[in-house]
Order: structure tokens, then sequence, then C-alpha cells
């Protein structure tokens, strides 16, 4: 760093051939990692753009590998030209006003977190149809989707080798501070997804005065479900599996994944009964967990027993499903949070009792029963919140996301 007039101006870093060779590239430009490529930045939804992530779209439904990944399958349909048009609609260029000009910022460094197999994915395709080129640093941990994601990603090199050019997904040891120092040093935008450690940790690495940062950081979902509604509807196999597909694909260790489960209503017993024993008969079909995971539930549900007055313990036919019963809600209760099949629940009277808990901390809130009912809460100022979805949509990915407008930190607005 060097000083003028009592400022701190950060000097760019580029990265050298020993810490190039720490990078493992799994798919794209390689060159990005250098520096700077004068490619420009495209307008949001550009043509050629969509063009490109149809092509991707169309090759991992077909690709019989995929098909062994729902989230992966999940990913492609998202990316489809029917789906990115309706995102265009929504989030495109606004043309009330001719004298705008909307384009990408330039070059997006995406920090994807550790724990979620295709969130890499979808942050690269924000990006991308935002009009950027792409850094991504992917998972650290080794995930099938990933790899598979890559493969096509990369083959796209002989079909679209401009679109191909404007990306470059890597991996490299989190503990290599020099590449993170180097690679945040060329963005215009930084993307953090992650835990708040992860968050503070990346933040160590400057930014030029001109980018811009987003961070994803701690946050946790709740499923609030009416009794009444429930015990009314008859596919109820249906939301068993869509509740599974929410929190057990990923072992809860999505932000997205439900934690705490909220029973409304005047027939929350007979509801329980029903909803758990459908959700234990999938579990036992579907779902291996290792011994650790087994110690860890029983950990946690020890720790919140003897932190908190009255919690009852609830077992599914073996530990792959722990219910933990609890008296009354309080500002703490997000901190007994488990995964691999760990539930806390409580029967409320009435949804702004999720005031307690929702001040920045909650995401995101799936519901089985009327939406409209969440309102008062929605309004009444709370800062946490940002998200209200059926079941079984929890991991739906949008353009808008912890309340951010993804196409407006991702451009810029050009006045002419």
């Amino acid at each position: 760093m060097r000083r003028s007039g009592g400022a701190v101006i950060l000097m760019q870093q580029s990265l050298n051939r020993i810490e190039m060779g720490q990078l493992k590239v799994l798919a794209g430009n390689r060159e990005l990692c250098l520096d700077r490529q004068k490619k420009g930045a495209k307008k949001p939804f550009d043509e050629t753009v969509l063009d490109w992530m149809e092509h991707v779209s169309k090759t991992l439904l077909h690709l019989p590998e995929a098909k062994q990944y729902p989230d992966v399958l999940t990913f492609a349909f998202f990316i489809r030209r029917a789906s990115m048009e309706e995102q265009r609609k929504k989030y495109g260029v606004s043309q009330e006003d001719p004298h705008q000009i909307l384009m990408g910022r330039g070059l997006v460094f995406h920090i994807a977190p550790s724990n979620v197999a295709v969130n890499f994915a979808y942050s690269l395709i924000a990006g991308m149809a935002a009009g950027n080129q792409n850094i991504v640093r992917l998972p650290s941990k080794e995930f099938p989707q990933v790899d598979v994601i890559c493969r096509v990603l990369e083959e796209t090199r002989e079909c679209y080798p401009d679109i191909w050019s404007r990306f470059c997904l890597v991996r490299y040891p989190s503990e290599e501070k020099e590449i993170t120092d180097a690679l945040s040093m060329l963005c215009d935008v930084r993307m953090i997804w992650g835990g708040n450690e992860t968050v503070a940790k990346i933040r160590e690495s400057g930014i030029r005065p001109r980018a811009a940062e987003i961070t994803f950081a701690d946050r946790d979902s709740i499923c609030v479900i009416d009794s009444d509604y429930y015990c009314s509807l008859d596919r109820k196999d249906q939301i068993a599996k869509d509740f599974y597909n929410d929190t057990y694909l990923s072992d809860q260790n999505a932000c997205t994944s439900p934690r705490l489960v909220v029973w409304m209503g005047s027939r929350i017993n007979e509801a329980k009964e029903e909803f758990w024993a459908r959700l234990s008969g999938l579990v036992e079909k579907q779902y291996e967990m290792m011994p650790v995971q087994s110690m860890d539930k029983w950990s946690r549900a020890c720790l919140l027993a003897a932190k908190e007055e009255n919690v009852t313990v609830q077992r599914g036919t073996d530990n792959r499903l722990m219910r933990l019963e609890l008296s009354e809600l309080t500002e703490n209760t997000m901190n007994y949070k488990g995964n691999s099949g760990y539930f806390m629940e409580y029967s409320c009277k009435d949804v702004e009792e999720l005031a307690v808990i929702s001040d920045e901390v909650l995401q995101t809130v799936s519901y089985i029963g009327n939406r409209e009912c969440f309102l008062p809460l929605l309004e009444s100022g709370i800062s946490g919140i940002d998200r209200l979805v059926p079941v079984g949509k929890t991991m739906d990915f949008s353009f808008v996301w912890d309340g951010y407008r993804l196409m407006e930190r991702l451009t810029r607005t050009i006045l002419w």
C-alpha cells in the first residue's frame, strides 16, 4: 500500500506463478485470474448469454449422470430460456427512462459456501445474467454435483467461446490468503457466501475503492404449519416429500433449511402425528446418516435440555429424525439449531410470536396454510425474514436473495 494525502491506497496485485500453481481450474478462462481482461461488460440478459444458459440447461437435463442429483436438475430447470425470460421481465432493464443504460459492473469474484453443492452455480448465473465476467471460488468440500456442472460448463468452450472466456471456476486452499488478496483486488464486485466467520476472514483481503461487496452471512429458516389447513389436505405424502427436499437433501446445512417447525391452529396434535409419521417413513427409506451425525444430534439435544426449561425430546423409529418440543421461543432459540434431521418445534397461538427470534436471524419462512396471515408480522418493521415460500420451495433461487436485488447490485446505471 502507499499513502496519498493521508489516505491509504490499495495497490492492485497480480497472482505470481507460485500462486497460480495453487489454483485448480475446473472450468472457464484461466487468464481471468491473471489480470483484468478488457472484454468489457454486457447488458443484463444479453441474448448470447441466454443462449449459452439454454445450452447448459438442455445438456444437464439430458445427462444421465445429472439425473442422480435433484439439485443439479433444479438448477438446470432454473436456467432454461423460458425461466430466464421470466427473470428478465421481473429484473431486466426498465424502458421507462430512455436516458438510462444498464450494464454489468465488470468482474465479480464469488466465494461459494463450503456446505451447499450447487450454490456456486446460481451465484455464477446471477453474475453472468447481469452482464459481468466472473471468477468463482468453488466449495472446499468436493461434491460430485460440482464436477458434473463444471464439466458441462467447460464443454461450452467450443460452441460458445466468447461466453466461456467470461468465467473461471477455481478451487484453492482457503488458507492461501495471497490468492484471495489478488483476486479481490481484481474485482468490481465481491460476493461472499458463507457464515459470519467466512465473511470476516475474506474481509481481511481488501478490495479497490470503487468495488462493491455483497455478503450472505449466517441465517436461519423455519417452517410454519397451520394444523387445520394441513389436516384438510389430500396430498400429505407430497408434502412429506417437499419437506424432505427442503431439509434432508442438504442435511439442513443450507441457510434455507428449516430448523424449527412452528404449529398453529386447533388440530395441532392430530397434524403432528400425521406429518411426522409420513416424514419418518420417507426418511427410513431414503436417508443415510453417519454415526458422528447421530452423536452430534444427541449432544445438541442434551445442551438444549440443560439450558432451557421444559424441553421434551421426541424420537422417531430411529435417530434419523429427532424432535425437541419447546415450551417457549426466546431470542436464543436458534442458537440451539442442529442438522441431519434435528428439529425444534413449538406450538403458538399468534404468528407474531415469531418476532422474538426474527431480528436479522431469520431468512426464509416456509409455510403450509394461508400466507396472508404473515402480513402483520412482515409489516411490523422486523429486520428479519426475507422470504416467505410454500413448503418444498425453500431451495428455489431468485435474483432477489437475502433482501438484495442482485440485478441492481451487480450492474451500474449510465445516464446519457
